[in-house]
């Protein structure tokens, strides 16, 4: 039905449309609705064009999923009763439309459409799903806008100036890269889902349900409130906030191992729960690393210096990760489960606080940096532990290691422990009492050097301290497992028995007459040089290993 004229709904009418499609004049007429009147859409096929100018100040009523379409640049509508039903939309091609709120009632699904710019004169309140299509514009108005519904401005334009609440149950939000939200709040119950990525360049608000971030990076560069639940709840989910993040009295959590960033003040992680994710500090400048109670999962400090505040002890169940920044683990007792890895320059050379190894079956890879340079020029010294606690079934060294105080070893998977100084080391069994009692002789043989004095105790767990040494003295504590190949060859002291070697040609070398003899320990044949050497034959102090090693200095300026 085309009304090519004005069409008047006068008062006391009820103009009702069923499954027919209702077009009414052009840019120079208009449908008005007068007070006590009322228009009705009855039927799913029900649509109502109104090319010109609506001016209802009687009631526009919903009974089906039907269709009103509007085409002017004003419209006003008194009262809107839609019943959870039907869709508006303001779809002008030729000319800027403004958007006002319904005196009485609400939009129920909202949609704008083509490529023409729809500004807001007031706050809207949509109960159901809000749209940008076909290259529409949504100026906001600077207001707060209410979507009960999903969002999707994927097929327009939406830079927002004012606050977007969604404030339903179950809802997802749909954005494009070009887009973004000035200030975004989620309200009401029921999850929030990201369908894209998002990019929110004011406050990000979790204040009742739950947000998750999809499997999608969701962006912040303002501050970031949580006082419900925010679930990075993908393994491809990032939520990247810039600014301060504050989510006391709310849930951080991880129902996927994604990402969770952090470039600004670190406030409060709320009840958290990482799960198998990454948390990952970025801020470009120094940053505090907080302890949120309950263990991080993978962790990383990226960029220049992060702190770890006395009684800030931090414990992460995966992966520790320095990249590019100086870490500060102050007077804490670090507790770590994964991987320990120094990248791009990092810099860790605490004069306080334990890091330790704690993981139980596990196989921990500890990768260090030495002789930091970049573009040539020396940063400092090699990268040191302070203190180092070993108590992991298994531990690969990457790199050489450094401590510069105490090193403690627990719960070996191998039984045997090695400690070197001068050239020579001690093998014993941290699981026989005899070679405990027998670690005094590994103070006593370095009492022998008496300008570099060394003392050391242990117990039947092998807790292994050095002190008093002196600049520059480094004492090596070696595990069974890794090359070292400045300790393999020999000469080795066993039972005693010293120098032993491997093979009969490099003790013949050794020898000043060039001959040598052997000796059958443990089964396993060494030479011994006849001349030239000051020999020991089950008196010597000290015991070296012969297996292939891996290398940990332990050493105090």
């Amino acid at each position: 039905i085309n009304i090519d004229k004005d069409l008047h709904v006068r008062n006391k009418t009820n103009f009702q449309i069923g499954a027919v499609t209702v077009t009414v004049g052009n840019l120079f007429r208009f449908l008005e609705i007068e007070s006590n009147a009322s228009v009705t859409l009855n039927d799913n096929n029900s649509v109502l064009n109104v090319d010109s100018k609506l001016n209802s100040s009687g009631a526009i009523i919903f009974n089906a999923e039907a269709n009103l379409n509007l085409t002017g640049s004003t419209n006003a509508i008194e009262t809107l009763t839609t019943n959870n039903f039907g869709t508006i939309t303001y779809k002008s091609s030729a000319q800027p439309q403004t958007i006002s709120q319904p005196t009485s009632g609400n939009f129920n699904n909202l949609i704008f459409d083509q490529n023409q710019t729809k500004t807001a004169s007031e706050s809207l309140v949509v109960d159901g799903d809000f749209t940008i299509s076909n290259s529409a514009t949504f100026a906001d108005g600077g207001f707060n806008h209410n979507i009960a519904g999903d969002w999707n401005d994927a097929g327009g334009t939406f830079v927002g100036t004012g606050t977007i609440i969604l404030d339903g149950d179950a809802q997802n939000i749909n954005s494009t890269v070009a887009n973004s939200f000035l200030n975004f709040e989620t309200q009401g119950s029921g999850d929030k889902i990201a369908q894209s990525n998002l990019n929110v360049t004011g406050t990000f608000t979790v204040t009742s349900g739950t947000f998750k971030t999809g499997a999608f990076e969701t962006e912040v560069t303002g501050n970031t409130v949580v006082s419900s639940t925010l679930d990075i709840d993908d393994a491809n989910g990032i939520f990247d906030a810039n600014g301060e993040f504050d989510a006391n009295g709310g849930n951080v959590t991880f129902t996927g191992n994604g990402n969770l960033e952090f470039g600004g003040i670190v406030t409060d992680l709320g009840t958290f729960n990482c799960g198998t994710g990454t948390v990952k500090y970025d801020l470009a400048g120094a940053q505090n690393i907080i302890d949120p109670g309950v263990p991080y999962y993978n962790l990383s400090l990226i960029g220049v210096t992060k702190t770890a505040a006395d009684g800030t002890a931090l414990d992460v169940d995966g992966d520790f990760v320095l990249d590019g920044c100086t870490f500060n683990p102050g007077n804490n007792d670090h507790n770590l489960a994964g991987n320990w890895t120094e990248t791009n320059s990092a810099i860790f050379d605490p004069s306080e606080g334990t890091i330790t190894f704690s993981g139980a079956n596990s196989n921990e890879i500890i990768t260090t940096l030495t002789n930091l340079t970049t573009s040539g020029a020396t940063l400092g010294d090699d990268n040191s532990f302070y203190r180092l606690v070993i108590d992991a079934n298994d531990i690969t060294t990457a790199s050489e290691i450094e401590v510069d105080n105490e090193t403690t070893i627990n719960n070996l998977n191998s039984n045997y422990i090695y400690v070197a100084f001068a050239g020579t080391t001690t093998r014993f069994n941290a699981r026989d009492a005899a070679d405990v009692a027998a670690f005094n002789t590994v103070k006593a043989g370095l009492d022998a050097y008496p300008t570099n004095r060394k003392n050391f105790r242990t117990s039947m767990r092998q807790a292994i301290v050095t002190s008093g040494l002196t600049a520059h003295q480094k004492v090596y504590l070696l595990t069974e497992g890794s090359d070292e190949g400045a300790l393999e060859s020999g000469p080795f002291a066993l039972r005693g028995y010293y120098p032993l070697f491997d093979t009969e040609a490099v003790a013949d070398d050794v020898s000043t007459n060039g001959q040598s003899h052997e000796h059958d320990i443990d089964g396993v044949t060494y030479y011994m040089p006849d001349a030239g050497q000051t020999i020991y034959h089950g008196n010597y102090a000290v015991e070296t290993p012969t297996q292939d090693l891996s290398l940990i200095h332990i050493s105090e300026p």
